[in-house]
């Protein structure tokens, strides 16, 4: 079962708990597109606020093995969010 992954405020004064969500990061596949790239979110400590970033195939491999990520959690949606 993963961590609770929402953005407690009282977890910003706790330098121990800040510094045990932080640790937590997530990635979310959004599409795997033209030319071997992959769009996706990264978000370190809170899916709630993530990035969206693009990288070819390979490197995204290597990132996700780097940043030690964990899949993004359910209760933050199984599907990508909508982009404009």
């Amino acid at each position: 079962m993963l961590p609770e992954c929402t953005l407690n405020p009282a977890e910003l004064d706790d330098p121990t708990a800040l510094s045990a969500a932080t640790a937590r990061r997530f990635v979310r596949v959004l599409q795997r597109g033209p030319g071997d790239l992959v769009r996706f979110e990264f978000a370190i400590g809170w899916p709630d606020l993530c990035a969206e970033l693009v990288l070819p195939s390979a490197a995204f491999d290597a990132f996700c093995a780097r940043e030690n990520t964990l899949p993004w959690p359910a209760d933050h949606g199984a599907e990508p969010r909508a982009t404009p």
